[in-house]
């Protein structure tokens, strides 16, 4: 017969074993609700997480989508419900981009990556073409093998890209085809440097493929023949960024570059750097000295043939130089300027008897105004001295394709010394003259005596030769003996 209180102690201890049990499970099941709890926690947060993403995020199992974000669906136009459970990834990629995604699976799934980072065009639900950027990577998702990834709409960005791009080929296609020598300089580093920089400066071309200006600055400055000037300015314009500088430099073979130096700074103030401009002047310098030169040969040859020169750019209205107010004797401060009216002009300097012929002129000029007439009187001036002198005036009339009348100029000639010559030429041709015809009177066949020399005038009486040659002369006779007739008529009183 068994023992009643060993079955008894058995049995107790059983129970106290399954209530040990049931403690641990009712334990367990406390931490399996804590789990699934901060699961659900944890899910919520990194839905709230994926769903404010700037990206799209998805999760892609068996060739589907599992899930997608709201900026997928605003990337692609397809709702969460179209998306999920029915589309792959094929299904968005551009035909053209097909073999990228492609290669992308093959690289994860042979496990030479985990991960992938592509670009490709894909294709909205309205059939946008869009650019996008992917990074994907392997995961498990419900305990079975995916791929999770972002995406990025980055068609904006590269649109902007390759505007940029454009606006840059552009921007160095016309640096490169200025004349002028550019350099860009930021921090002491060469941004930019055109080619006509390096031909202006013989600039190698391997210290063309670097930005350190220093070593360059050091090889070129010994092509001036100033190296002091050239690196003063630099230096100056390096203490004082906001400033703009301009001046001249000349190398050693007589070149004549004008440099320009200015900040380069955006709309919004931030400064870029400086540029630098280089322009070969050589040319233009030659011609302003042959120019000056021709100027002052030009002016000694107005000088020496008392020309004047004026500019009437309006009817009524005349424009003067130093030159003309000194031929006038006066200046431009005494006159009021270098403007006059005609009239104005008319009653300060014209001789009063010469008014009406300049006015009745005047008239004529504006009536004759083709380009190649030419208006050409004399008249008299009175200086501020008071001096009357002689001049020609001369002008001739520009005008534009049009017609339009774009100027009047002309020349005033200073002739008094040779009107005057003229007038002293004419009164002694007048004397002349009448000398002549008094001269005149003596000319031609003369009867006279052979022994008394009287002459017959015309009225048939015979008179002494003096009386003759004095009523036809103005000579006058005044009477002596020669030897001879001394001798004759007294003989032997000179011996």
């Amino acid at each position: 017969m068994k023992n009643p209180s060993g079955t008894s102690r058995k049995v107790l201890e059983e129970i106290s074993i399954l209530r040990q049990k049931i403690k641990e499970l009712e334990q367990s099941e406390v931490i399996r609700k804590q789990t699934e709890e901060a699961l659900l926690e944890s899910e919520a947060k990194y839905r709230s997480v994926v769903e404010s993403s700037l990206a799209g995020v998805f999760v892609i199992q068996d060739g589907r989508f599992r899930f997608v974000n709201t900026r997928w669906c605003e990337i692609f136009g397809y709702t969460y419900d179209e998306a999920v459970g029915k589309m792959s990834p094929r299904d968005l990629v551009h035909p053209d981009d097909k073999k990228i995604i492609e290669e992308d699976v093959r690289k994860r799934g042979s496990g030479e990556t985990d991960h992938t980072e592509s670009e490709m065009k894909a294709i909205r639900k309205d059939g946008t073409t869009i650019v996008v950027r992917v990074l994907s990577s392997l995961m498990s998702y419900k305990g079975r093998p995916a791929s999770s990834g972002t995406i990025i709409d980055i068609t904006e960005h590269r649109r902007v890209e390759e505007e940029l791009a454009q606006k840059t080929a552009l921007l160095e296609a016309q640096v490169n085809a200025s004349p002028d020598g550019i350099l860009i300089l930021d921090k002491g580093k060469k941004v930019l440097q055109n080619q006509r920089l390096n031909d202006i400066l013989k600039v190698p071309k391997d210290m063309t493929l670097n930005d350190d200006n220093e070593t360059q600055t050091q090889l070129v400055k010994d092509l001036f023949k100033n190296p002091k000037g050239f690196y003063e300015n630099a230096s100056y314009v390096f203490r004082h960024p906001d400033e703009s500088t301009h001046d001249e430099l000349e190398l050693k073979d007589g070149t004549v570059l004008d440099r320009y130096s200015g900040p380069v700074v955006g709309e919004d103030g931030k400064r870029y750097g400086r540029i630098w401009t280089f322009r070969d002047i050589t040319e233009r310098k030659r011609t302003e000295k042959a120019l000056r030169r021709s100027e002052s040969l030009l002016s000694q040859a107005m000088n020496l043939a008392s020309v004047v020169y004026w500019e009437s750019e309006s009817e009524g209205m005349f424009t003067f130089n130093d030159r003309f107010y000194a031929f006038l004797g006066t200046t431009a401060e005494r006159e009021g300027g270098y403007r006059m009216t005609r009239e104005e002009y008319k009653k300060r300097f014209i001789h009063p008897e010469d008014r009406p012929c300049i006015s009745q002129a005047w008239q004529v000029n504006a009536i004759e105004s083709t380009p190649k007439s030419s208006l050409g009187f004399e008249h008299r001036i009175i200086r501020r001295d008071g001096e009357e002198r002689y001049i020609v005036v001369k002008r001739t009339v520009v005008k534009d394709d049009s017609g339009r009348v774009i100027s009047k100029y002309g020349i005033n000639l200073d002739i008094t010394k040779h009107k005057l010559a003229q007038q002293e030429r004419e009164r002694l041709i007048s004397e002349l003259q009448t000398a002549l015809e008094r001269v005149k009177t003596l000319s031609g066949l003369i009867p006279i005596c052979s022994s008394c020399k009287k002459i017959r005038h015309d009225e048939g009486y015979w008179e002494q030769l003096e009386d003759y040659v004095r009523r036809h002369s103005h000579a006058e006779f005044s009477h002596s003996i020669c030897p001879e007739c001394a001798r004759k008529l007294y003989p032997g009183l000179l011996d």
